[in-house]
């Protein structure tokens, strides 16, 4: 063994030595851990640690798994309790944590480092077990977050969750839940994953056609209403919060009377991608934009263009009295029809404009 492989080794084994006398103060945390609040306990994580800090603006190469939305704390637990795991990189500006199966400790792994400007590179030779946190009785977690139990001090994790998709994933109902932006705020949302069995979608505005004189504005601009109380008749996020959303969202959709129509949700409908059509930025009149899949009284288009009226003056929707695109709705429109808002004109046979009770949703929303 040369000089700094001696060296290095006595490091390790002091940091062995240490680390060990913290587990048994992380034990006495637990001990007296009801006492103090959820917040200060969580915020001890980082003090016990078993991760020493490798490299800055260094990563290691080809992880077997990316996380994104997570910080150090909670990266460091993903490693410590995946089997394949040895090292992590964590970028925690942009929130994203690479799980390595090798580590420069190793002389086997025959790996080392490379430039990577915000990353850190995280390694250690050991992992130690300690007592678990019960998440059922203590409820440690803040609006927002969902607490995991865990065997590393002091027992628990709280994950942000950042989208409806992180809920979907806990095997949860369609409903009401907090979701977390990047600055930490959180906010209810509505979220529903039955209607379309390949899709979780976010509402960010529903409205009745008695109300629409509320809803006027086009969605670039910031009008929210009641944003802290999702419901059917009366509501629409703020914009910063809407763009929270679609930063983690790849398609939208229009709807009528959602929940009471979920089981014929397809009439009188509208979907399409972001990356084709996004809506929240579209400041354009009448010109031609492609759909995934449209239904206007009846009369449907897959992969059709239509036209759609956005700016400064109103909100978004669709003319169907007009032929201007490849989509045609023009049999039995009323003049001037307007569709999926605005409202100016509407038709009794169109479902979200049916009487002064009938509602209009927009939603954002991932394929799964």
């Amino acid at each position: 063994m040369d000089t700094s492989e001696a060296i290095r080794s006595i490091s390790l084994a002091k940091n062995y030595r240490k680390s060990l006398r913290e587990s048994y103060q992380c034990l006495l945390f637990i001990a007296i851990m009801p006492i103090f609040s959820a917040e200060i306990l969580r915020l001890t994580c980082g003090k016990y640690a078993n991760f020493i800090v490798e490299e800055r603006n260094k990563k290691l190469q080809n992880p077997f798994l990316t996380l994104n939305g997570i910080d150090k704390v909670q990266c460091q637990s993903e490693c410590i309790h995946n089997k394949q795991c040895k090292t992590f990189n964590i970028d925690e500006d942009e929130m994203t944590c690479e799980l390595n199966n090798k580590s420069t400790e190793f002389r086997r792994d025959n790996v080392t480092t490379i430039n990577a400007t915000g990353w850190t590179y995280y390694a250690t030779s050991y992992k130690e077990s300690l007592v678990g946190y019960n998440c059922a009785e203590r409820k440690p977690c803040k609006t927002g977050f969902m607490c995991h139990d865990t065997c590393d001090c002091p027992g628990f994790y709280c994950k942000a969750m950042r989208s409806c998709l992180d809920w979907h994933r806990r095997g949860v109902r369609s409903g009401e839940y907090s979701i977390v932006d990047r600055n930490g705020t959180h906010y209810p949302v509505f979220c529903d994953f039955e209607s379309e069995a390949t899709s979780v979608w976010t509402l960010i505005t529903s409205y009745s056609l008695a109300n629409n004189y509320l809803f006027k504005e086009p969605y670039y601009k910031n009008k929210p209403r009641n944003q802290d109380r999702p419901n059917w008749v009366d509501y629409r996020l703020g914009l910063q919060e809407m763009k929270n959303i679609h930063s983690l969202s790849t398609i939208w959709r229009a709807t009528c009377n959602f929940p009471i129509r979920k089981s014929s949700i397809f009439h009188d409908y509208v979907r399409a991608q972001l990356h084709v059509f996004d809506f929240l930025t579209y400041n354009k009149l009448g010109e031609c934009q492609e759909v995934d899949y449209i239904d206007i009284r009846g009369h449907t288009g897959r992969n059709v263009t239509v036209p759609f009226w956005q700016d400064d003056g109103q909100v978004i929707h669709t003319d169907s009295s007009l032929v201007i695109c490849s989509f045609n709705a023009q049999s039995n429109s009323v003049s001037n029809e307007d569709n999926f808002g605005l409202y100016s004109t509407y038709s009794r046979s169109f479902t979200c404009t049916e009487s002064s009770n009938s509602t209009t949703q927009w939603w954002l929303g991932i394929n799964i």
